[in-house]
């Protein structure tokens, strides 16, 4: 499939994405899914306004990657560079940063393929949120090195140099 079908698909409910030419379908996120995916937003976007520096997006927003890729992850952060990627559709390229909180329906696509998409394309950091585990794992997708945090530690990372969160902030 390319872009041009992903965008005649239907409307069903269903969160659709297209990786390397294959729909992917899920139903919608549940609601302490969509808790912890609020509380990433309010923390990165409170951090992002004090910098001023790049825009942070809530899925549902299409990434664009190429004419048989098009993802929605949860959260999208562009930074001053990657924003001239942003178009009235979505995205037309790479965003420095994504995160997904993972479902048990696409928890093993978003920990694989699409972790490997995003890779692929140059996003250059993706964060992997465990609520089971209460854990975040960040993958720096340049140099392939993954930092854990769980628990009670704090969040650190190279895309928002200076922002330290509490994962009980990111949890409650």
């Amino acid at each position: 499939m390319t872009v041009e079908d992903y965008l005649a698909f239907p409307p069903n409910g269903m969160q659709i994405q297209l990786a390397d030419g294959e729909i992917i379908m899920a139903p919608a996120p549940n609601l302490r899914h969509q808790r912890l995916v609020g509380n990433l937003f309010f923390l990165l976007e409170t951090f992002i306004r004090k910098t001023g520096k790049g825009r942070l997006f809530l899925s549902p927003f299409d990434i664009y990657l190429s004419e048989t890729t098009v993802l929605q992850p949860d959260i999208s952060f562009f930074d001053p560079q990657t924003m001239r990627h942003l178009s009235k559709r979505g995205a037309e390229g790479a965003p420095t940063l994504v995160i997904e909180v993972l479902s048990p329906t696409t928890k093993d696509f978003d920990r694989n393929a699409k972790k490997e998409l995003f890779a692929h394309f140059g996003v250059r950091e993706m964060w992997l949120v465990d609520d089971k585990k209460h854990s975040i794992a960040v993958h720096d997708l340049e140099s392939s090195e993954v930092k854990r945090f769980a628990k009670s530690g704090i969040l650190t990372s190279r895309i928002f140099p200076g922002i330290e969160t509490g994962l009980k902030e990111v949890f409650a």
